[in-house]
């Protein structure tokens, strides 16, 4: 078995500013999958992680949200050549397309990735909007690894400032 100690950090949700109360912008759930993939590239879920009440319980020196998670088992960790990351965010921040959603520890990574939405449930803060990536690291050695996953904003704010000059004109957005 191999145990994994995990450090979470974000730079979203930074100290609050003046006006804003702590935790605001904060992401509101978490969840996190590990997936092995053999010598033959073939995955295998390896382990889960949800949080949905104090994802991030403390801050770093620069009032970034951080968690650490210890002690997660892996059975047969070394058998994989390379551990598969896949995070979202968010995941109650939108209306999914299929009614059926559920993100939990039977979800494969190709479901993961062929998910979809339809709009944004409510009005949300910017980083409490959907976010989601994925890291893959090699494993070479029984030595500390630094994974770094790059959440993407799954959708942004558009906004448009335009007059109109003529009854004729015409706006089109592609």
């Amino acid at each position: 078995d191999v145990l994994l100690n995990l450090s979470l950090s974000t730079r979203s949700g930074n100290l609050p500013q003046e006006g804003m109360e702590i935790g605001e912008g904060v992401p509101e759930d978490m969840h996190l999958w590990i997936y092995g993939a053999d010598a033959h590239g073939k995955l295998k879920s390896l382990a889960y992680i949800h949080k949905d009440e104090d994802i991030f319980t403390g801050r770093d020196l620069y009032g970034n949200p951080v968690e650490t998670i210890r002690g997660l088992r892996i059975t047969n960790g070394k058998l994989f050549a390379k551990l598969h990351f896949y995070l979202v965010l968010n995941s109650q921040s939108v209306n999914w397309t299929s009614e059926n959603v559920n993100l939990d520890e039977n979800t494969s990574l190709e479901t993961l990735k062929e998910l979809a939405f339809t709009g944004i449930v409510s009005d949300k803060e910017d980083n409490q909007l959907l976010m989601y990536g994925e890291s893959e690291v090699e494993i070479t050695a029984t030595s500390n690894y630094e994974v770094l996953i790059s959440a993407t904003r799954a959708m942004a704010k558009m906004e448009l400032f335009f007059t109109r000059r003529y009854a004729e004109s015409e706006l089109t957005v592609q």
